[in-house]
């Protein structure tokens, strides 16, 4: 026993940082999650299947926004913080700032000239005004809170983490309660909630970021140059998990749309786990593949995998008493939907497992590869399952996409590896 415990101290001791920074991570994550689940019965029984619907079809579109609005810029920062000097990561920083407020005015606009067109032609059943500029904005000004984000996690300060993810959460709280509880406002309170939080906290974020005027074109072209295919495999990402709501919508059901929409929320608390300790391990990820540590890499991977399927099977076991309590005994029959989409908690995991190890190899243009094929298979798979399954069919195809995709990653980390170890041996 004493061996043991001597044992348990020594990994404890040299682990000590891992252990400290992953439980201020999963705290913060599980701090953000318990006050969503406090909230969400309240909510529930002032948003109508109407609404779910709403926020559901525009938060699908926020997948195929987002990488228009940053260019996925904050990757090359992410990639380059441990090569960069002291010096250079500041004024890398303030031109990704600079950068995203050029990048976020002049995609914003044009992202909502087509966003309106496309609804009219289509003649879908919601309203353009104010939903569009609800969703569009929130990600120009997340893109600022998302950055300082990792400098936080690079520097491995996670106490400063934890508070700006408490803070947001409980003004989250504050501000949807007010807008959906007390004015009724239904989805344009949710989502308007959500906007307000993006604004606050994206400029205090840009505050906090930002010190000097200064942009070296040289990073940005370098940065463009590198972060290019991630932009289109990003995009080529709603193809993946949000194409299926546009499918959906044309069903003319809203009631099932409704439940699908809750039931992606409700799995989407299983997140928190993966997140937590992915945010906790991602440059350790990148550090593995630098210093050619493989091994220790392996490990980490599965780690992270295993730790993440642990509440999933559980969820899938309790689905239904969870999902009458988180919805008010009012929204219960979304539970199958839950079930199921919880699952692509796990495929997804390994995906971007995956995709952070090809991106740490540096190989981005082999990143969008994957990506193409992916987005090609779910889209045939998507419209396959749904006309002969409707919203179950979609629900399996979230998981099936990404299962798909990760296993399309993994062949290929395979054939990079022995072509390592050939050009060793020779």
């Amino acid at each position: 026993m004493k061996v043991l415990m001597q044992l348990l101290k020594t990994y404890y001791s040299r682990y000590k940082i891992y252990f400290q920074s992953t439980g201020l991570y999963l705290f913060a994550s599980i701090f953000s999650a318990i006050i969503k689940v406090l909230i969400n019965p309240v909510m529930a029984r002032n948003l109508s299947y109407q609404d779910y619907s709403i926020i559901g079809y525009f938060s699908a579109f926020s997948i195929l926004f987002m990488p228009l609005l940053n260019f996925q810029i904050v990757t090359y920062y992410l990639r380059n913080y441990y090569i960069f000097s002291k010096e250079k990561r500041e004024k890398a920083a303030n031109t990704m700032l600079i950068s995203l407020i050029g990048i976020g005015a002049i995609m914003s606009s044009l992202v909502l000239i087509i966003l309106y067109f496309y609804l009219k032609i289509n003649e879908v059943e919601y309203p353009f005004w104010p939903f569009a500029l609800f969703t569009v904005f929130q990600l120009v000004f997340n893109n600022f809170l998302s950055l300082l984000q990792v400098t936080y996690r690079l520097q491995r300060d996670a106490k400063r983490f934890s508070k700006l993810a408490i803070f947001s959460s409980i003004s989250w709280l504050l501000i949807a309660v007010l807008l959906v509880v007390v004015f009724k406002l239904g989805a344009v309170g949710s989502m308007g909630a959500n906007l307000l939080v993006a604004i606050i906290f994206g400029l205090y974020s840009f505050k906090k970021t930002f010190t000097k005027l200064e942009f070296d074109f040289s990073i940005f072209k370098d940065a463009l140059k590198f972060c290019w295919p991630l932009f289109v495999s990003a995009m080529l990402w709603y193809f993946l998990s949000g194409v299926d709501r546009v499918f959906l919508e044309k069903l003319n059901d809203t009631r099932s749309f409704a439940l699908y929409n809750i039931g992606i929320g409700l799995s989407g608390y299983l997140v928190i786990i993966y997140t937590a300790i992915a945010q906790t391990f991602e440059p350790d990820i990148y550090k593995t593949i630098a210093t050619n540590k493989y091994r220790k890499l392996t490990k980490i991977i599965l780690s992270i995998n295993t730790i993440n399927a642990i509440p999933v099977f559980i969820f899938i076991i309790l689905a239904t008493p969870i999902t009458h309590i988180l919805t008010g005994g009012r929204y219960t029959n979304a539970a199958d939907f839950a079930r199921i989409l919880s699952l692509k908690n796990i495929s997804t995991g390994f995906y971007y497992s995956v995709i952070t190890v090809i991106v740490g190899f540096g190989f981005t243009k082999a990143e969008l590869g994957l990506r193409v094929l992916g987005a090609i298979i779910s889209i045939l798979m998507f419209k396959l399952l749904i006309s002969i399954y409707g919203f179950y069919g979609a629900a399996w195809g979230q998981v099936l996409s990404f299962l798909l995709m990760a296993t399309f990653g993994i062949m290929f980390i395979i054939y990079i590896y022995k072509v390592k170890m050939i050009k060793i041996s020779n």
